[in-house]
């Protein structure tokens, strides 16, 4: 027969802070005391999605053994005591449980889902700002708290970095505290991402006016990405670089077209589709990129 802990379980899971939307549960494992006689509630604390899967590893785990599965042992408060503020006390930095399974632990970062607005706060340019890519470095950092990301102005669009093209480390917090997925400044410098001053074309917004994964479904589906380039523009012709790149490296293929447009946007548009047509079905984008 288990003795009745001295906590409720509403006052244990109200001692941390869910975020995300699985929830966790909390079990009485009874109590003990130690050689000294002190009291102490053995508490079980558990994500509720903890068997959807063998490799289950919670986002966010208070607790050492970041299992999503943790027992701990509660000292049993004082007369004069309440125990919600005794576990207020004995958890006062580490509160935040976030059970959703989190397959970069296992394999990359994370703070994936960050990656927008780790890029958007280490862009330093003032002015034309060109939106930097961030990418998981996938390395594990003697820090646990830490992870490492990698910054790349891609001045082109075109996923590769090219050697006009600058890149930097910086560290992001991982730490379950009010920095969480923020870049650690203090040891991180932001990079400076602006457009070139040179070739502006009419359709310079061409992909504004399309949906990849409509009008190039065969090679959205392959995760084929096709680059388009302004090579020169004025108020009659354009002269596009048309390429194609997949899993961050070019295919091999490329095709440059001048064509006339007169100034009329819709008219660039629709030739510049044209010609995106004729490059992905002459080299056969789909099939051997």
């Amino acid at each position: 027969f288990l003795e009745k802990c001295s906590c409720k379980s509403k006052n244990v899971i109200g001692t941390f802070k869910l975020k995300g939307d699985k929830p966790f549960e909390t079990t009485c494992l009874g109590t003990f005391a130690n050689v000294k006689g002190v009291k102490f509630d053995r508490w079980q604390i558990a994500c509720s999605n903890l068997y959807e899967r063998a490799d289950f590893v919670p986002q966010i785990w208070p607790f050492e053994d970041e299992s999503g599965n943790s027992i701990i042992n509660i000292k049993q408060p004082p007369s004069d005591r309440t125990c919600k503020k005794n576990l207020a006390k004995t958890f006062k930095r580490n509160r935040v449980i976030r059970c959703e399974h989190d397959e970069s632990k296992l394999t990359g970062c994370q703070c994936t889902e960050f990656k927008d607005s780790i890029s958007v706060s280490m862009n330093t340019e003032k002015q034309e700002k060109l939106g930097l890519t961030a990418t998981c470095a996938n390395t594990k950092s003697t820090d646990s708290e830490i992870e490492t990301w990698n910054l790349h102005c891609d001045l082109n669009g075109n996923g590769v970095i090219d050697k006009d093209e600058s890149t930097k480390t910086v560290s992001v917090n991982t730490k379950a505290n009010e920095f969480y997925c923020k870049v650690k400044k203090t040891i991180s410098e932001g990079l400076k991402c602006t457009k070139l001053a040179g070739a502006t074309c009419l359709c310079d917004d061409f992909w504004d006016h399309f949906k990849y994964e409509v009008d190039f479904k065969k090679e959205h589906k392959k995760g084929i990405k096709i680059v388009t380039e302004c090579i020169s523009g004025s108020l009659i012709h354009d002269t596009w670089r048309i390429s194609a790149v997949k899993d961050g490296k070019e295919c091999g293929y490329s095709m440059e077209k001048k064509f006339k447009h007169d100034n009329e946007k819709q008219r660039c548009l629709s030739k510049l589709k044209s010609d995106i047509k004729t490059f992905v079905k002459e080299y056969d984008i789909a099939r051997k990129c």
